[in-house]
């Protein structure tokens, strides 16, 4: 691979990490569907092992709303361990993070645990999730724990 290759893949795992991190960042600022929905293709969509799947950025903004009005009025998402592989010839690369996600939901403190795998997509020079999913290893309260026999355990990811 030439060094203008390496550089170019290097800049696209950046870009893709900063997508994310802007993912990130709407989300705990109250998940403004419309801005999170921008972040994707037209017909993206948003999956998960806990939520039936959203398709297109209309659906994902409804989505996106409601989680943040009836799920997770406060939530901090921590990403961690970014493996990014760039296919830089098609313009599409696949992303995957381990989440730690901490948030109030009802009147309970929740730790959420999982990972998350993207598609994307090199779209007029800017990188667009094609698809978002997110399985959940563990949502449960601090109050129950995550000790043996909690409820909060989904499987292993």
């Amino acid at each position: 691979m030439s060094l203008e290759s390496r550089i170019a893949a290097l800049e696209a795992k950046s870009d893709i990490c900063d997508l994310k991190a802007r993912y990130a960042r709407i989300c705990d600022d109250g998940y403004d569907g419309d801005a999170i929905a921008e972040l994707f293709i037209e017909g993206g969509s948003w999956a998960s092992n806990t939520y039936p799947e959203v398709s297109g950025r209309l659906a994902i903004a409804r989505f996106m709303r409601e989680i943040g009005r009836d799920v997770f009025p406060w939530a901090v998402h921590l990403l961690s361990n970014p493996r990014v592989d760039v296919a830089l010839e098609d313009g599409t690369a696949v992303g995957r993070w381990d989440l730690l996600q901490i948030a109030t939901q009802d009147q309970d403190s929740v730790l959420a645990l999982g990972r998350y795998e993207d598609r994307l997509e090199l779209v007029d020079g800017d990188w667009r999730f094609t698809a978002v999913r997110v399985d959940f290893s563990y949502v449960g309260t601090l109050a129950e724990g995550w000790g043996r026999g909690s409820s909060g355990f989904l499987g292993s990811v």
